[in-house]
């Protein structure tokens, strides 16, 4: 559950360490949010007139980049993933593949491989409704409950600020087109704007309210995201 994505199947089968009180896995999405804090520390620092502090951050997101290109890329696959402590990379997918993009530190290379081959790919996340929070080749993702495949606007948000930072702004302008056609689905039916979204369907108000691992709230700020890039 401190992974921010509860349910999500990329934490499946992954030993908690009671030493460490963590995953017994290196995870990509929260790897790069820390390299964006750094980066955005950085400028902060240097807007306060801090240069000591500022240069301390950069070395720490310089290293930050360079650990996440050498250890959470699988060269075959194509994709940025999370990594076993045992040094296995994982091969569930989720939108955390393109966070390497919003905090920058992709290589340009990669960040066009993993999104032509899998970002677009309508067997793994592109497709009518987008972007599921698990892939749709992943056998939970049928289940669409919670992290389980549905559709989150902070993912959509966050993979969007990516592709405009690396220059995709025609992928960034299809992605917001579908994001706003989600949103207007269930706003137009219903008047709500969902925390979730069922990404086969593109229903919000599938899912049982008060299952506290499957709820999708009807009123929820971050759903108006989904808007918000368009």
């Amino acid at each position: 559950w401190e992974s921010g994505l509860d349910n999500s199947p990329m934490y499946e089968d992954i030993p908690f360490n009671e030493t460490t009180n963590t995953l017994e896995l290196a995870d990509v999405g929260l790897t790069c949010l820390y390299a964006s804090d750094t980066e955005c520390l950085a400028k902060m620092a240097d807007a306060l007139g801090k240069p000591d502090e500022a240069k301390a951050y950069r070395e720490e997101y310089e290293g930050l980049k360079q650990r996440i290109n050498d250890l959470l890329w699988d060269e075959e696959a194509g994709i940025y993933c999370n990594r076993h402590w045992d040094g296995r990379l994982a091969d569930r997918y989720s939108p955390t593949s393109w966070f390497p993009l919003f905090c920058g530190v992709a290589t340009p290379e990669r960040a066009e491989r993993s999104i032509r081959e899998h970002l677009l790919n309508p067997e793994e996340f592109w497709g009518e409704w987008v972007i599921p929070a698990i892939s749709r080749k992943d056998p939970n993702f049928p289940v669409q409950k919670y992290w389980q495949g549905r559709v989150w606007g902070p993912f959509n948000f966050l993979v969007y600020t990516g592709l405009k930072r690396y220059g995709f702004d025609d992928i960034a302008e299809e992605l917001a087109e579908k994001s706003q056609q989600l949103l207007m689905k269930e706003w137009r039916e219903e008047g709500h704007i969902h925390e979730n979204y069922n990404a086969i369907t593109g229903d919000g108000d599938d899912v049982d309210p008060k299952d506290p691992e499957g709820s999708s709230d009807p009123i929820y700020h971050w759903g108006g995201l989904l808007g918000y890039i368009a």
